[in-house]
């Protein structure tokens, strides 16, 4: 296959791809340009067009949860890999 083949399947291939993923990869960037500062004020005033959101209406009847309090450990000793990601100040 020569060059010129191989770059014009690629890019049918990519433009087949864009297109089907098209809804997608545009939620995708209105996510990561949601805070640049010129765009952040019109971002949030159009959000509920750019993401999906359905209200959510409350039952009739709350639901309580079960509470158990209990007292927190006087000491927890970290495993040795989780010590490597933790960053205490001190």
């Amino acid at each position: 296959m020569s060059p010129l083949t191989i770059g014009l399947v690629s890019l049918v291939l990519i433009s087949t791809i864009c297109g089907l993923l098209h809804k997608k990869l545009i939620r995708v960037y209105q996510v990561i340009t949601l805070f640049y500062s010129d765009r952040i004020v019109n971002d949030f005033r159009t959000m509920n067009a750019a993401f999906a959101a359905a209200a959510i209406h409350r039952s009739p009847v709350a639901h309580t949860f079960a509470r158990q309090p209990t007292d927190l450990p006087k000491t927890h000793i970290l495993s040795r890999a989780k010590q490597r990601h933790c960053h205490l100040v001190r």
